[in-house]
């Protein structure tokens, strides 16, 4: 209370809300604030050592509960001893979940244009589609070489109906995971989401298919970034067995995946159009899903997947090719060393059975 002030100290200790226009008044304020604050360290320093000796003797007055934290956590009387592997008393449960006996059955629906349908009702709170299309590498000409590489990296790109930014935001929105990918005898354009969004993450996926727009500034944007991909020293493996694959066979499995990363001027717009209007019809198309009603999926996606032409099958059409063996070397400037040994597998994919 004796403490002196000089008044140098009072504008900063009263705040910047404090309008006092008189020497004295500031004087005078400054004094009573800094005893206020030794007035409110001194109850609270009080208060909590009587606490903690009530606390710590056993002197706390009877009409309050003194059981501390730690005593209720491990022997205190308040402890709930009911395992969890038993009921609560006087809880109702309601009913368990019965985890379905066997395996889903696989369903399929043939559209009009031959597109096929195939889901599993798998349970889960998620739901996974995949549309995947019987076209990529072993279908290409020399005019379109490269072009199943840059349509992977294309997808889920500017359709007729939306720009890139919105497909983004939506994906985003729906809090939905999608990958794409090309080989030389698949399209895979892939999404996960949760159950209640699937109407709209299943238009969203058939329209980033079924109508691409094929940007012109998206087209070279990918080019651009497929030329750095492949320059990275990284990916020597890859390039291996890409160089593998193309000397062990001829005909269409001989046809480059991964193309020269400076002869890439070809793929125009018009180009990439061209190719998906001839391979991505509907007798070449096959939607699969997974955590939802067939049913359901049908309903959603034959609207859509109709408006395909039905082309012709895959097996008609199919570029035939040949094994022949080889022994290929990819020279790097990497520290080691990768080696590949491998074998033809006679039937490839195809011998694979849809139970």
């Amino acid at each position: 209370v004796g403490t002196a002030c000089d008044g140098t100290a009072c504008d900063g200790a009263l705040g910047p809300s404090a309008v006092l226009d008189h020497p004295a008044r500031q004087h005078t304020a400054c004094c009573n604030y800094r005893v206020s604050m030794r007035r409110g360290v001194q109850l609270l320093r009080q208060g909590l050592l009587q606490s903690y000796r009530q606390l710590h003797t056993g002197n706390a007055p009877a009409a309050r509960n003194t059981t501390t934290f730690p005593s209720w956590l491990s022997n205190g009387a308040g402890r709930i001893r009911t395992p969890l592997t038993e009921p609560y008393p006087g809880v109702v449960s309601g009913p368990g979940y019965n985890l379905p006996q066997g395996l889903p059955p696989t369903e399929v629906t043939t559209l009009s244009n031959g597109a096929r349908i195939v889901s599993e009702a798998s349970m889960g709170p998620t739901a996974s589609m995949g549309v995947y299309v019987n076209s990529g590498s072993i279908y290409e000409t020399a005019q379109t070489t490269g072009a199943s590489a840059l349509l992977e990296c294309l997808a889920f790109k500017a359709t007729k109906h939306r720009d890139t930014m919105r497909i983004m935001k939506e994906v985003e929105l729906l809090g939905a995971n999608i990958a794409a990918n090309g080989s030389r005898e698949q399209m895979g354009y892939t999404v996960d989401c949760l159950r209640s969004f699937l109407p709209a993450a299943l238009e969203l996926l058939c329209d980033c298919v079924i109508n691409p727009a094929f940007v012109e500034y998206d087209v070279e944007e990918q080019k651009t970034r497929l030329h750095m991909l492949l320059s990275n020293p990284d990916i020597q493996l890859t390039l291996l067995t890409e160089l593998l694959v193309r000397e062990a066979y001829s005909g269409g499995l001989g046809h480059p995946l991964i193309p020269d990363p400076t002869n890439l001027q070809h793929l125009t717009p018009d180009a990439l159009a061209q190719f998906v209007k001839q391979n991505y019809t509907g007798k070449r198309l096959v939607l699969a899903g997974a955590g939802l009603q067939h049913q359901q999926l049908v309903d959603l996606a034959a609207p859509m997947l109709e408006r395909l032409p039905a082309g012709q099958d895959a097996s008609e059409i199919e570029p035939a090719s040949q094994y022949r063996g080889t022994h290929a070397y990819l020279p790097g400037s990497a520290p080691h060393a990768n080696l590949i040994l491998a074998f033809e597998y006679t039937g490839g994919w195809r011998d694979i059975q849809v139970r």
